[in-house]
């Protein structure tokens, strides 16, 4: 193989790395972690998917919910579904299937965090859940 033929492969193989998949750039979202707040409950995925969540109390009535180490399967349309007081408060749509990342939520009254579900909104179905204590 000739100088220039070596090149021309490292060059190509370059390129489809980097552009032909469009999956050499990482597009997880890394949101930094609350400044303040009181965090009010945790847990941990453990099935399908991993990683941590925390809610945080910001005051006001205002909450966030911070994904840590999320690990989900890679597919479209993946949903959070916080369940406060035996119900589901609100759907979220994940930025990404991976990273840390953050999602507020406005509520009021007395709450208790039950817990954190991961869904395949393709599927119809549970990927996993976050009991929150």
């Amino acid at each position: 193989m000739s100088f220039k033929t070596g090149v021309l492969n490292i060059a190509l193989v370059l390129l489809l790395t980097c552009f032909g998949c469009g999956k050499a750039v990482s597009t997880s979202p890394n949101d930094a972690a609350p400044v303040g707040g009181t965090i009010v409950a945790t847990g941990a995925f453990s099935g399908a998917v991993t990683g941590t969540v925390s809610v945080y109390s910001m005051g006001s009535n205002s909450y966030i919910i911070r994904l840590v180490g999320l690990s989900a399967p890679a597919e479209a349309g993946i949903q959070m579904i916080p369940w406060v007081n035996s119900a589901a408060a609100t759907t979220f749509t994940l930025r990404a299937a991976t990273g840390n990342q953050n999602y507020n939520l406005t509520a009021s009254g007395t709450l208790v965090w039950n817990k954190i579900v991961i869904r395949s909104s393709s599927q119809a179905r549970d990927l996993d859940e976050a009991p929150l204590r």
